[in-house]
């Protein structure tokens, strides 16, 4: 069983040096850092193999590693997960990663010292696809929730994104639409908005409509500063649209609002879909609710919970991948184009 030391030895640099490498510090080249990672990755080191040793014994209890920095169901996902962890005798330990890689990496290996069962993993972020690889190659549980991570042969909870966009996008367009936004999120290295995008893409295509580069609008985050520059583009194009369809509903609310504080009308001026149905705005009036793509968030919830415990029962079983299906959720932020 390698260790730290072991690591610096194949690397030829100095305990010091792993340390600050494995905690994601400064101060070491890039180079040096490369030779580490790649010690890390031949020895198979992972930091702290209690779990290994602790492979026979169970704790009741399993973790959940989540990000709530960009992430827009979470609440009411852990709820859902709650329930039915519950329901299996187990208990939960929920980590904030924050969409940070060394948070991320702590909060595993405390997982990892014997304190859970197995771990269940939500994030859109496709740098978790090197700790899946080592938490399958320790045969330790896990289950990833709404990441395909380039196709990794893992446990998954998914759905249908580029169904759920052309969905969306069909939508608007049986509405009359042709000419339609897609406000995509500006890193598509993450497989769930490059899904979307690809969503989209497909409904315009199916439809004889053109692909307008300039109709995607990329928002970095979903944050208010970041939601309005991206649509003070979109306002500033000179081919003018009369539909949106947005990533998220995050966005599309902050959208929403940032165009009424600017004089128009939805859905009059724009209409308006969503992604994800998000629960925390369900206190919207009806009158004001956008149309969305919801997701099956308590059906994903329970076949996270029994594929994980299923694993932890038999690790052995073979990686199972579910994929859920969208549902389109009327609201009234459309309007019907009439010839």
């Amino acid at each position: 069983m390698p260790n730290i030391y072991d690591i610096a030895k194949f690397a030829g640099v100095s305990k010091t040096t792993v340390s600050k490498v494995i905690n994601n510090l400064y101060g070491v080249k890039a180079e040096t850092r490369t030779k580490v990672l790649e010690a890390i990755k031949e020895l198979n080191y992972f930091p702290n193999h209690a779990a290994r040793s602790l492979a026979n014994r169970k704790t009741g209890v399993i973790g959940v590693v989540y990000n709530t920095f960009g992430m827009t169901f979470h609440v009411e996902l852990s709820n859902f997960l709650q329930q039915y962890a519950s329901e299996n005798n187990y208990n939960l330990v929920f980590c904030n990663s924050r969409g940070d890689n060394a948070t991320t990496l702590k909060h595993i290996d405390f997982l990892l010292s014997g304190s859970v069962d197995g771990i269940i993993l939500y994030d859109y972020e496709n740098r978790y696809s090197e700790i899946c690889i080592r938490l399958k190659e320790l045969n330790f549980p896990l289950v990833v929730i709404e990441n395909n991570l380039d196709g990794l042969n893992i446990n998954k909870v998914l759905i249908d994104n580029v169904e759920g966009a052309r969905k969306a996008v069909n939508y608007l367009i049986d509405l009359g639409h042709k000419k339609i936004i897609h406000v995509a999120r500006q890193d598509l290295t993450n497989s769930v908005p490059l899904e979307r995008l690809n969503g989209y893409i497909k409904a315009l295509y199916d439809n004889g409509l053109e692909f307008n580069t300039d109709y995607v609008i990329y928002c970095k985050l979903a944050t208010k500063l970041e939601v309005e520059k991206a649509m003070d583009k979109l306002l500033n194009l000179k081919q003018k649209a009369s539909a949106i369809f947005f990533n998220d509903d995050i966005t599309a609310y902050r959208a929403k609002e940032y165009f009424i504080n600017k004089g128009y009308k939805i859905p009059e001026d724009f209409s308006l879909v969503g992604f994800d149905n998000i629960s925390s705005f369900n206190y919207i009036p009806i009158s004001e609710k956008l149309v969305s793509m919801g997701r099956p968030v308590q059906d994903m919830a329970n076949a996270a919970i029994e594929m994980l415990v299923n694993n932890i029962n038999d690790r052995d079983k073979k990686p199972q991948s579910i994929v859920f299906e969208t549902t389109l959720v009327e609201g009234k932020s459309c309007l019907e184009i009439k010839e």
